[in-house]
């Protein structure tokens, strides 16, 4: 009895793998590279990916208005030195800071 070889990796992270890896992954590279999905078509499945995309638009949203946070109040600032002025310039508070 010999045993069976595992098909050749038609994607380049399976070279790296044991062939019973390679065989237990050829399903999932065969169904994609035939341009089908990732997971099988399910409700359940549906729902996680939803609440995925639903935690991932959270931190998008979170780094959105941190990105408009420094737009609007630190990016624009081309001397933050004079930020410690208080609008009143003098030579005796330029030297201070």
């Amino acid at each position: 009895m010999t045993a069976t070889l595992a098909p050749a990796p038609s994607c380049f992270f399976l070279a790296g793998l044991s062939p019973l890896e390679q065989l237990q992954l050829a399903p999932i590279v065969q169904r994609l590279e035939a341009g089908g999905a990732l997971v099988p078509d399910a409700p359940a499945n549906r729902l996680e990916v939803i609440g995925i995309l639903h935690s991932y638009g959270e931190v998008l949203d979170a780094y959105s208005r941190n990105l408009i946070f420094i737009a609007d109040h630190q990016f624009l600032e081309l001397f933050p030195a004079f930020k410690y002025f208080n609008g009143e310039i003098t030579l005796g508070k330029w030297l201070r800071y």
